[in-house]
């Protein structure tokens, strides 16, 4: 089945996303390292999803054991970042937090960004454009910890 078809069945459809685009390369195949379209409500889905160990709706939809070993760190960046399975991983702290914290997320081509970090049970979409720059990273960075972090509270 192809990886559209397979999302658009078990993650998708279960979560409410009905448009989504996915390119594909030279081959026609889409990969799933790259290429996904959504919207930042429906990326949000995901990962309110993730935070909520693969449920939703009292419906177990991505296995938790798949979801913490995606989380498990593979490959060093050389950045103080590690890789884990297609999740970018590492540490941040917060004035309302005591010390830091594990973060996982999705990094997009032009800035866009799925945050998630379990233990504030923050989950933040972040969309910029700009596509194919080196400095892409820069804006999402500072949103994340200048705005998000720096302002989360402690309830």
């Amino acid at each position: 089945m192809p990886l559209p078809d397979f999302a658009r069945a078990e993650l998708f459809a279960p979560l409410g996303i009905d448009h989504f685009e996915w390119a594909a390369g030279r081959d026609g195949v889409a990969s799933a390292a790259s290429g996904l379209r959504l919207t930042a409500r429906d990326l949000l889905k995901i990962g309110l999803l993730v935070l909520a160990g693969g449920r939703r709706g009292g419906r177990q939809i991505v296995p938790a054991d798949w979801l913490d070993a995606s989380f498990q760190p593979e490959i060093p960046t050389g950045d103080g970042l590690e890789y884990g399975r297609l999740w970018f991983l590492g540490q941040a702290g917060a004035p309302a937090l005591e010390g830091p914290r594990r973060w996982m997320s999705g990094f997009g081509n032009g800035g866009q960004r799925l945050w998630l970090m379990p233990d504030a049970g923050l989950a933040i979409v972040v969309f910029c454009g700009a596509y194919n720059q080196p400095e892409a990273w820069l804006t999402p960075t500072r949103i994340w910890r200048e705005i998000a972090l720096a302002n989360l509270l402690r309830l």
